[in-house]
């Protein structure tokens, strides 16, 4: 199953004057940064997996293998050696793992940390993220109802999925009704949800996150009524 994976809390000047990271896996770390990249995360093996374009159509065309290209650094594909400086790894393709050639000698491109990358190990635990569309919220569909509850709101905005919202304030003693998972539209352009009983009345805060991106703090939005 794919997922789309971000690179975060590291700057494209830091990838680009690391000498962490080889070429090929700069370009890739720049574009998990800006754009985000669809990964394999279950059933690899690994904290996640690559799929590539394949060799097949070169073969078949009898034209130089632009992988062992990039692999070994020779244009002319005739070179077929794993360079392990920049974070390749020999492999032997077996019928045992399934390989459709078995006997076939092959690279894996590795970003692990290991003794073939000089990727540290708690690299991809720092840095790698799930990608969420950040939340919008554009308005409400009132602003206050009685503070026993049982009332619909809806909630305006952009990439309104997956969402927890909780009221409340810094007033001591002010509780507000319990956390809140309000139903979404299809187009992620509004949420609805039924509004628990609120334990206090008054003018509350909104937090509304997913869990994965920055929650948002709409203050002073909503009032329970006595």
């Amino acid at each position: 199953m794919g997922t789309r994976r971000m690179v975060r809390g590291i700057s494209r000047q830091q990838i680009d004057a690391s000498s962490q990271f080889s070429s090929w896996q700069k370009v890739l770390l720049r574009t998990m940064l800006d754009h985000g990249l669809i990964v394999d995360d279950t059933g690899t093996g690994a904290m996640f997996g690559i799929q590539t374009e394949s060799n097949l159509p070169y073969a078949v065309a009898h034209m130089p293998d632009p992988w062992w290209g990039l692999v070994a650094g020779d244009p002319t594909g005739a070179t077929t050696v794993c360079t392990a400086a920049q974070g390749w790894e020999t492999y032997t393709a077996s019928a045992q793992n399934q390989d459709p050639d078995p006997g076939e000698d092959e690279c894996v491109g590795k970003f692990a940390g290991n003794a073939l990358s000089a990727i540290p190990a708690d690299f991809w635990a720092t840095h790698l993220f799930v990608a969420r569309p950040v939340i919008d919220v554009t308005g409400l569909s009132r602003s206050s109802g009685p503070v026993s509850g049982a009332f619909t709101l809806t909630i305006y905005g952009h990439h309104l999925t997956h969402m927890i919202v909780v009221f409340g304030n810094d007033q001591p003693g002010t509780i507000g009704p319990l956390p809140v998972y309000p139903t979404a539209a299809p187009d992620g352009e509004s949420a609805t949800f039924q509004v628990p009983p609120s334990q206090s009345s008054g003018l509350m805060d909104m937090t509304i996150g997913d869990g994965y991106v920055p929650e948002i703090v709409i203050s002073k939005a909503f009032t329970f009524l006595p």
